[in-house]
Parts: structure tokens; C-alpha cells; sequence
């Protein structure tokens, strides 16, 4: 038997619906500094969690459906297993890359900045989305070559309902994330200064 949801839950799903409606490239760590400056104390886990029970698949499905009004770009944080048996990543990057590019990461975390050399690889898919469906997206792999010594390199899944067939299709998708990327850190720097 299921169990219902919280009510605070409910409440909090509300809330991060209506901010990500005001924000939509906002991911979980930036909701939930956006919380946090309405005093609402929460984890980004909890979260990543509650947007994960919202449906972000559904949501792009029921975009798909209405012709895409909008368009969506997400980070794929899990390497799904594709109908075929293979890996979603594996098999975006089967081949050779489109190109690389190269960009200066921000300094964060007490980690100095730095420049990124990454490799590019973008396929164009349709995966499962739920038990009937199914969604066309396009997958675009950056990782990163070069890496130095002791640094954890720089690795991007992305998915997105824009097709990208040139190397500079994906470099534009890639600095949209980028910048939602820097509007996290503003936030992580905001929470950071701003006294509880």
C-alpha cells in the first residue's frame, strides 16, 4: 500500500514547483538556497528527492506532447540503461567526439580557478519515459581531458529537447548550463554570507 505524502511535503512540493516555474533553470542546490532565504530549512537530498516524486519526466513528456512550448535543458545524473541494453553515456559517446572546447571554472570551494579542456559528444535518442511513453531527446557528454593532478575532472551528462547536429549546438546548450552553474554558486556564496 502507498504511502501518502507529508503534508509539509506537499506544501514544500508546492513551494519548489512555483520557484522552479519562476526560475527553471534553477536545480536542486539553488532551490534549496532560495528556500533557505525564505527561512525554510531543508537538504538538498530531501530536495532532489521531492522534485524526483514531481515527475521532471512526466513534465518534459506532457512538453513533448504540446509541441515543446518551451525549451528544457537538465543535467542526467544517472546513466540510464537504454531499451537496446546499452548506457545512455556509452552510447552517446560511441564515436568519435564533435570537438573540444575550453572555459575558465570559477573558483569554488576553496578551489582556485582554473581552465577546462573538455571532449564533446552529442546523439540524438528516444528513451523510455515511464511504462507507455517514451521522450526524443538529445544527449550531450562533456568530459573533461587534462585533468590535473588530485582535481576530480569535469564530466556532464545533459539532456535537452533541442537537437544539436554541430559542435556549436553543443557548446551553446553547454553554456547555458554553464551559466546556471554560476547562478548556483552565487547562491552557495548568498547562503554562505547570509547569517541563519
Amino acid at each position: 500500500m502507498p504511502v501518502p505524502t507529508p503534508d509539509n511535503d506537499l506544501r514544500l512540493m508546492r513551494r519548489i514547483d512555483e520557484l522552479h516555474l519562476e526560475s527553471p533553470f534553477a536545480g536542486a542546490r539553488m532551490l534549496r538556497d532560495m528556500l533557505r532565504l525564505e527561512k525554510i530549512e531543508v537538504g538538498r537530498t530531501h530536495v532532489s528527492t521531492l522534485m524526483k516524486k514531481m515527475g521532471i519526466v512526466e513534465l518534459i513528456r506532457c512538453a513533448q506532447d504540446l509541441g515543446t512550448p518551451a525549451d528544457w535543458l537538465v543535467r542526467a545524473k544517472h546513466n540510464r540503461c537504454l531499451p537496446e541494453g546499452q548506457r545512455l553515456w556509452s552510447y552517446t559517446q560511441a564515436g568519435e567526439p564533435l570537438g573540444e572546447m575550453v572555459f575558465t571554472l570559477a573558483s569554488r570551494h576553496r578551489q582556485k580557478a582554473r581552465q577546462v579542456r573538455q571532449q564533446l559528444w552529442a546523439r540524438r535518442l528516444e528513451i523510455p519515459a515511464g511504462k507507455t511513453g517514451s521522450v526524443v531527446v538529445t544527449c550531450i557528454v562533456a568530459s573533461e581531458i587534462g585533468a590535473p593532478e588530485g582535481v576530480t575532472p569535469v564530466q556532464w551528462a545533459l539532456l535537452t529537447n533541442r537537437e544539436a547536429l554541430t559542435l556549436a549546438d553543443v557548446i551553446e546548450l553547454i553554456d547555458w548550463y554553464r551559466a546556471r552553474w554560476e547562478i548556483e554558486m552565487f547562491f552557495d556564496y548568498l547562503s554562505f554570507c547570509t547569517p541563519s
